[in-house]
């Protein structure tokens, strides 16, 4: 059994509130996220001050993507200071499509089959708008440029590449970062 005292009921409750509940979200494209020239914040900012972490959060909540700079570029760093390397990946194109699983991207046996027509139609709606060269923003990570993606929110890739690149992918759960953002004073 649970017990909820009234003031607490009352603080909480949606009905007739005029304050907004959770930080503000931005819908943006490519040309409104230029314009807001939305500024990355430093590495030792992130790691060592409630104003740099909070920004960065800021700016997470807000557009559902956020930068780190200067983070130095190796993956004991990144483990250190952004959190658990799950995987470094020497990415290239053999080994991409390797790592490519078809199963995990074949949502389309979730639906009954008198909606494939519909599901199919939905999607053709989708990916164009998506392929829309203005709902994309392309950004060139160079190293010690870090970018976190909400995957809540924001739909990412990358492009082909010929060569190699070392790169360090994180998660982050959502719990901690929400929690994080209140507990710095922001409506997460």
């Amino acid at each position: 059994m649970t017990r909820y005292g009234l003031e607490w009921l009352s603080q909480n409750s949606y009905e007739g509130q005029t304050q907004q509940l959770v930080q503000p979200r931005i819908l943006w494209n490519d040309k409104i996220y230029k314009e807001a020239n939305v500024p990355a914040v430093s590495y030792l900012d992130f790691l060592e001050t409630n104003e740099g972490l909070r920004d960065f959060l800021r700016n997470f909540l807000l557009y559902g993507i956020a930068f780190v700079d200067d983070v130095p570029a190796t993956q004991e760093d990144t483990e250190n200071g952004i959190g658990p390397v799950l995987n470094v990946y020497p990415w290239n194109k053999e080994l991409y499509m390797i790592r490519y699983n078809n199963y995990d991207r074949a949502v389309i046996n979730t639906v009954p089959y008198d909606l494939v027509g519909r599901w199919y139609s939905a999607h053709r709606v989708l990916t164009t708008e998506l392929r829309k060269p203005e709902n994309e923003l392309w950004v060139k990570l160079k190293p010690g440029k870090v970018l976190f993606v909400d995957n809540w929110r924001v739909l990412h890739g990358r492009e082909s590449f010929t060569g190699f690149r070392h790169l360090c992918g994180c998660y982050l759960t959502r719990d901690d970062v929400l929690n994080t953002a209140r507990l710095l004073g922001l409506k997460a």
